[in-house]
């Protein structure tokens, strides 16, 4: 795998991660993704793995992981002096829902010392951009 993509795979697996615990009173949003980070998939045209049991309806996306990363380096600290609603806003897929606005931060999650030792590794906190939580 190339070293150079592989911050970028983290932090797409980290979103996909947020992404289950995303608020769900977040309003689904009936329009396709303004920012052109996530492109609707046809579901029957999936490779899954050998043994892997897809759910019998779900929806598909795939993600521009150079978009998201530019989006992403744009969050500010979770505990920023940033005024309140002034995170920049996403639209993500969540289960049962097209997309959703959700605000993004940056969150500290690893001790301070292994965050040194791995800078490339980040985490972020999806929340309504309404509601805050």
């Amino acid at each position: 795998m190339n070293r150079n993509r592989t911050p970028l795979l983290i932090r797409a697996y980290l979103l996909i991660c947020a992404l289950l615990f995303l608020s769900t009173g977040a309003v689904a949003q009936a329009v396709p993704d303004p920012a052109g980070v996530w492109t609707p998939l046809e579901p029957r045209g999936i490779v899954f793995p050998d043994g892997f049991e897809p759910p019998e309806a779900f929806d598909a996306y795939a993600v521009d992981l150079n978009l998201l990363q530019v989006f992403l380096e744009g969050a500010p600290p979770e505990f920023s002096s940033a005024p309140p609603g002034g995170e920049p806003v996403i639209f993500i897929p969540v289960p049962g829902a097209a997309l959703v606005e959700a605000a993004v931060v940056e969150t500290q999650l690893m001790e301070p010392a292994l965050a040194a030792q791995f800078p490339e590794i980040r985490t972020y906190l999806f929340r309504d951009p309404v509601g805050g939580a």
